[in-house]
């Protein structure tokens, strides 16, 4: 049977335990771990995001119930046929993209 120590002993004789506590608190990458941010639109386009927008930020709105059904319709249809993009969420962006660039 192995000796039993105490915790800070275990802690002091593991590599780079700050670097593990770290990944672990916050969900941090190690430095070899880290890839390049993947860029959606242009330089420019990310620009004008406000910085403390990254990834993917809520927004809540209200439709009209038919608009709804037909979303979540057209949501499952093209799921069935395995169309992209199927989910409401992708649908909705890319309505949105195409009524900015052509009416903003």
């Amino acid at each position: 049977m192995t000796q039993r120590r105490s915790l800070v002993d275990g802690l002091q004789e593991t590599p780079a335990v700050d670097e593990i506590e770290k990944q672990f608190v916050y969900g941090e990458k190690a430095a070899a771990e880290k890839e390049q941010p993947v860029s959606r639109g242009s330089e420019a386009e990310q620009q004008q995001v406000m910085p403390q927008f990254k990834g993917r930020v809520p927004l809540t709105t209200r439709c009209r119930p038919e608009l709804a059904s037909a979303i979540k319709r057209a949501s499952l249809e093209r799921q069935l046929q395995g169309v992209e993009p199927s989910r409401i969420q992708d649908i909705i962006e890319q309505a949105l993209e195409q009524w900015l660039a052509n009416n903003a």
